[in-house]
């Protein structure tokens, strides 16, 4: 998408090379702040409530979904917890500076997820 609108706005044939460039250059901000403004009204998935400590909360929102799913007359397959769930570990406290030590920022965090 950005490569066609590239083509387009930097065109000097469609779009005046003055003005061309300005626009692309504005296009980047607007699209950060729709994101923003979405992001805000979109919710977190279930998984994610999980590994942040909201367990609870995702609980709740996956029964709201089965329920919803049951009402319009459909069933939901049945599952074994054992053998089909998953574990899920929140992520509690996980710092960088609680990783080891090490020369890089970036490897600390590596090396500290790669443990889990």
């Amino acid at each position: 998408m950005g490569a066609f609108a590239s083509y387009w706005l930097l065109n000097p044939d469609i779009v005046g090379e003055n003005i061309g460039w300005r626009i692309a250059f504005l296009i980047g901000p607007v699209l950060g702040l729709g994101i923003i403004y979405l992001r805000r009204h979109i919710p977190e998935s279930p998984r994610w409530m999980v590994t942040h400590g909201r367990g609870e909360e995702a609980e709740r929102v996956v029964s709201a979904i089965e329920e919803k799913v049951r009402s319009e007359g459909k069933t939901l397959p049945d599952h074994d917890e054992e053998k089909d769930g998953m574990w899920i570990k929140a992520r509690e406290g996980l710092t960088p500076s609680s990783c080891p030590t090490s020369s890089s920022r970036c490897t600390r965090r590596a090396r500290c997820s790669a443990r889990r």
